[in-house]
């Protein structure tokens, strides 16, 4: 028995495995180019569902976090002012001019000495 060239005997075996699986070797050309243009079809249309998925994923986003910035600027009224203060700078919220007057007249009591240190309120000096 004599070695068969490699490319051949590659052949011969992919044939065999064909044979075996019960496939045939040779397909219509006509249902290769359907099949082409089938899954040129479906990939058109997974890419626009992926970029629509998309669109939509980061509009929710934008809305959460929108929402979420809403929520931190009316809980953050009712801070006192100094954790306010601190809170804005962890989050890096800016502190408008609008909501520190807010704040100051909803908390007239905790007053600012000459070098912006915040004094606590005294609640005994009524009595």
């Amino acid at each position: 028995m004599h070695p068969l060239d490699p490319v051949e005997e590659e052949r011969l075996r992919n044939r065999c495995w064909l044979e075996a699986a019960g496939g045939s070797q040779q397909v219509p050309l006509e249902e290769i180019n359907e099949l082409r243009q089938r899954l040129a079809t479906t990939e058109d249309r997974m890419s626009e569902q992926i970029r629509e998925i998309s669109t939509q994923f980061q509009n929710q986003m934008q809305t959460q976090f929108q929402t979420f910035q809403n929520l931190l600027g009316t809980l953050m009224q009712y801070l006192p002012p100094p954790v306010a203060v601190a809170a804005q700078n962890i989050l890096q919220l800016p502190n408008t001019q609008q909501q520190q007057n807010q704040e100051q007249e909803e908390n007239p009591q905790v007053q600012q000495d000459d070098e912006g240190q915040v004094n606590p309120p005294h609640p005994y000096t009524d009595y």
